[in-house]
């Protein structure tokens, strides 16, 4: 909560009692996301990635056995999702959007 990289994620404002998960962020908290985004060193957070440590804290537990040797193919895929993520909220910025987030 008020981490606007888990905001970049997740929303601000869950919406409850619908089957899926569903949240927004309006747009004026779009402009700390996109200074999050700008600020946050994917490269060495890809130097820190380890499947290990996901599976200790039980981040998706059940995936990562079948994972472990693609590791350098996970951490390109993450940092190209990462710039992805980057310039989707760059737009939404400069158009002084809003964000909806759906994850089912």
């Amino acid at each position: 909560k008020n981490n606007p990289l888990s905001e970049a994620i997740l929303g601000v404002s869950s919406i409850e009692e619908v089957e899926e998960f569903l949240a927004y962020t309006e747009s004026a908290r779009i402009k700390d996301i996109v200074f999050a985004l700008n600020h946050f060193d994917i490269q060495r957070a890809m130097d820190n990635f380890s499947i290990k440590e996901y599976q200790k804290a039980n981040i998706y537990p059940d995936i990562w056995n079948y994972y472990e040797e693609a590791t350098h193919e996970i951490k390109e895929e993450l940092t190209d999702y990462f710039y992805k993520l980057k310039d989707f909220y760059q737009k939404i910025l400069e158009v002084n959007g809003n964000v909806m987030i759906t994850i089912c």
